[in-house]
């Protein structure tokens, strides 16, 4: 064994496949490499890192593409906030990730009331 679990390119390796996966239309077996690598993140840079804010956003685009659009919302609100924390509220990145939030919310289908 060279690197262990909390060495960078392991969870860059992790996060490689991922987007491998994720290329090849393979997005269920992608998204297990890309929370692995964001579980390792989790254990060794801590949930505010910007590593960890942006494998947010990575997690959030393959739970849309699987139609998991509240899960999805969720990682993109961790994100968001993460950003925030770590950028000012007035940052680009921060900014971006507002309109990608509002976005992905009104995409949600409304389910209409049910009639009396």
């Amino acid at each position: 064994r060279e690197l262990g679990l909390d060495h960078p390119d392991t969870m860059k390796s992790y996060g490689d496949l991922a987007v491998f996966y994720y290329r090849l239309q393979h997005t269920e077996l992608a998204l297990k490499y890309v929370k692995r690598a964001l579980y390792l993140l989790h254990l060794t840079c801590g949930p505010s890192h910007p590593n960890t804010a942006a494998t947010y956003i990575n997690v959030a685009m393959m739970e849309e593409g699987l139609g998991n659009v509240h899960v999805a919302l969720r990682y993109l609100h961790k994100a968001l906030k993460c950003n925030q924390r770590l950028l000012g509220p007035d940052h680009i990145q921060v900014w971006i990730g507002t309109l990608q939030y509002v976005g992905l919310v009104h995409s949600v289908p409304v389910r209409p009331a049910p009639m009396r």
